[in-house]
């Protein structure tokens, strides 16, 4: 089942941690399965709401581990550390997925994988990803709590059954589930109080109806009015679902009841939020101000904030938008960059030759073929000539036709801590509201031309080699997000320290910091040289030039020899 979850939003090292097992099979391996099943029966946007696990064995010298993918993506932060009103705003949406999970846990087949689910491990299991609820650290306990079930029972209400109201404690065992879930005695509990005629199936006696005593007045015309009156309620309240139902039907669970009653109290709600607008809608803009006591003044009308009008005789303004003004650095660097584009997925790339682009290999992960795009190249087609391995290499090399108007970069092999650097990509966190970056997504080659990368600074924090594996990891402060993948970290003389690659939040428990990685430019090299490519290489250090004639130093950072 692809989930499409890959947003990295914590980890979790498998130590003091009992997993929860349904035959013999700990649950977070059947998250294939289970997804499917809750997408199935309760909807997507429910099954998102538990996280992906993706467990790393123990090699016998290490814990095992497990990292936990959403779908969701955006700032990640415990629900507990939120403010009282984005915890609301969260707590709705996780407590009306819930509510549509609870009947899955009466399922014969999966019922007690998705109770055993809701195990879990803490408080800071409950994360806010971009406004919306996901679990992590779901199935699985503190260890020695599977076999105590009251202290289980303590847990989840401690945790999750905070807002999942009466929601029954998740089950730690297949046996359990039956006990409690699947007997009889279990299904007669789940079935609300039936009425007599209706446990019997015996029709109910009709009543005796009298006959009209002479000299007695006959029935009032508005009987039957409100007669009709009562059957078209009752016809409208049949029409709410659970309201109609038919005699002898013992399997009415607590869920149907539950979804009632929401369904009502929502109806309520509505209804006066409905009153409400009308009432106001009554009132014009100025007098409803008026009334509310405020001082605000009315928005200016739109024709006061449209853009200036040429003056009298000035040409007018024609042709698309034009590409915003960069400065000489933005410039330079806009022009080795590239937009990346490998079936339904984006990222970035740069060029190291007029015909070689780098970028990372999970950006075209097993394709022959892509497409790049830049202002200044437009759209051409890529052949991906080489990959590397599966080890701490993340790295792919494109072939492209020569393109005259690209700007390759240099790399060097010598970063230093606190130096400063440049991220630039094509992130679809930002780009997402770029009309350029749009419309060349729909097919529209020409907004190429408009085609701007986005620019982060930072410096580097920390240098982290990798003697093993030929590359050191740099860790720096420029931002970096989704789509940055494959882009090059820059220094201040325009050469390419690295390639931004990844980004880990830390563990949920923690402040919401992210460690931006670069693979740096030393893997690059030897990735290249094994595939009988010379990168253009200048370790020279970046320092400032001397100052120009006049006292005034140029405005940017040139190589000098030690």
């Amino acid at each position: 089942m692809e989930t499409g979850a890959d947003f990295f939003v914590g980890g979790r090292v498998l130590q003091n941690v009992s997993l929860i097992a349904i035959d013999d099979t700990p649950v977070i391996e059947s998250f294939a399965d289970l997804f499917g099943f809750i997408s199935q029966r309760s909807g997507r946007e429910v099954a998102l709401l538990f996280a992906e696990p993706r467990v790393s064995r123990s090699n016998g010298a290490a814990h095992s581990r497990v990292d936990w993918y959403a779908r969701h993506e955006g700032i990640v932060r415990p629900l507990e550390d939120l403010d009282a009103s984005s915890a609301l705003t969260v707590t709705r949406v996780l407590e009306t997925r819930l509510a549509a999970l609870r009947p899955l846990i009466y399922d014969p087949a999966n019922g007690a994988r998705v109770s055993a689910m809701l195990n879990l491990l803490s408080s800071g299991s409950i994360l806010s990803v971009g406004g919306q609820p996901v679990l992590v650290d779901w199935g699985m306990l503190p260890a020695g709590l599977i076999e105590d079930e009251a202290a289980r029972v303590r847990h989840f209400a401690g945790i999750l059954g905070a807002h999942a109201g009466d929601f029954p404690a998740p089950v730690a065992s297949r046996a359990e589930w039956v006990r409690r879930f699947s007997s009889p005695q279990a299904a007669h509990a789940m079935a609300p109080a039936a009425k007599p005629e209706a446990e019997t199936g015996a029709p109910r006696a009709a009543a005796a109806v009298p006959a009209s005593v002479p000299g007695e007045p006959k029935p009032h015309g508005r009987c039957a009015v409100l007669g009709s009156l009562g059957a078209g309620i009752a016809l409208a309240l049949s029409f709410i679902p659970g309201v109609l139902a038919f005699p002898g039907d013992k399997w009415i669970t607590p869920e149907h009841a539950r979804a009632l009653e929401i369904a009502r109290s929502v109806l309520e709600r509505t209804n006066q939020r409905i009153a409400q607008i009308d009432a106001l809608l009554l009132l014009d803009c100025p007098a409803f101000l008026q009334r509310q006591g405020q001082s605000t003044a009315l928005p200016p009308r739109m024709t006061a904030i449209d853009p200036p009008q040429p003056a009298p005789g000035s040409p007018a303004p024609a042709g698309p938008p034009q590409t915003p003004q960069m400065t000489g650095k933005a410039d330079r660097i806009s022009k080795g960059v590239v937009l990346v584009i490998s079936g339904n997925y984006t990222g970035s790339g740069f060029f190291i030759a007029p015909d070689l682009i780098v970028t990372n290999q999970h950006v075209v992960e097993d394709r022959r073929q892509a497409k790049v795009a830049s202002k200044v190249v437009g759209v051409v087609d890529a052949q991906v000539i080489a990959t590397s391995g599966d080890g701490l290499d993340d790295y792919a090399l494109l072939r492209v036709a020569p393109q005259a108007n690209a700007a390759p970069f240099k790399l060097t092999t010598r970063p230093e801590l606190m130096q400063n650097a440049i991220a630039a990509g094509f992130p679809g966190l930002v780009m997402g509201n770029d009309d350029a970056f749009a419309s060349l997504i729909r097919g529209d080659a020409s907004s190429a031309a408009r085609l701007v990368p986005n620019f982060t600074a930072g410096i580097i924090n920390h240098l982290q080699p990798h003697e093993g594996a030929g590359v050191t990891f740099i860790v720096h402060s420029a931002d970096i997000s989704k789509g940055n993948s494959g882009g090059p970290l820059v220094d201040m003389c325009d050469r390419v320290l690295g390639i931004n690659t990844f980004g880990i939040p830390a563990d949920a428990r923690d402040l919401p910091v992210v460690a931006r990685y670069a693979l740096g430019s030393d893997g690059i090299a030897a990735f290249l040289s094994s595939h009988s490519v010379t990168p253009p290489k200048d370790d020279a250090v970046c320092g400032p030039p001397a100052p120009a004639a006049g006292g005034a130093a140029p405005p940017v950072q040139t190589p000098r020899q030690n």
